[in-house]
């Protein structure tokens, strides 16, 4: 038990750093207003969805007890994908649609930027099946790589693209 709380607190830490790392790598090559806009509306954007369509799941799933067989949790588990892209993409022309409202610019590639931040929350969503059946299955270690591994991607992805996009 208390190498598991280990595990996890190193990957946590492992993860914040290599985020700083990015982030300081990105704060070179872009202006600080896209960086002010990227934090904080669509950081805000990434974490709503991630939150409205995994969590709800997360808290449930397990502790269904009157589910016998682990397929009957697999056919279960599946449904946050779905879930998921009807979140995400309610929320991506929600917030489209307000930016067109408000008359606000917020430069040139916001839309391209709201497509990119949709797509690293569905990268991490697609890895959230899987974190599920381990948790399932109580293979403890298991579920702390996954969604390391699912985290370092989805935000590796949300932080390079705009830079690609900007520079080219």
């Amino acid at each position: 038990m208390r190498s598991k709380i280990i595990l996890n607190l190193n990957i946590k830490l492992l993860s914040g750093l290599i985020n700083i790392l990015l982030n300081g790598l990105i704060i070179r090559y872009v202006n600080l207003n896209i960086i002010g806009i990227a934090n904080i509306r669509l950081k805000l954007y990434y974490r709503t969805i991630l939150l409205l369509s995994r969590e709800s799941l997360r808290r449930t799933i397990p502790n269904i007890n009157n589910i016998h067989s682990i397929y009957h949790y697999i056919n279960l588990i599946w449904l946050i994908i779905p879930l998921g892209l009807f979140f995400m993409s309610l929320s991506l022309l929600l917030i489209l649609f307000i930016e067109k409202l408000n008359n606000e610019n917020f430069g040139l590639y916001y839309n391209e930027s709201c497509f990119t931040y949709f797509l690293s929350a569905f990268i991490e969503l697609l890895s959230e099946p899987f974190y599920l059946l381990s948790i399932i299955t109580e293979n403890d270690y298991i579920h702390i790589y996954i969604e390391f591994i699912a985290s370092i991607i989805g935000k590796s992805f949300y932080l390079f693209c705009p830079l690609f996009i900007i520079l080219l």
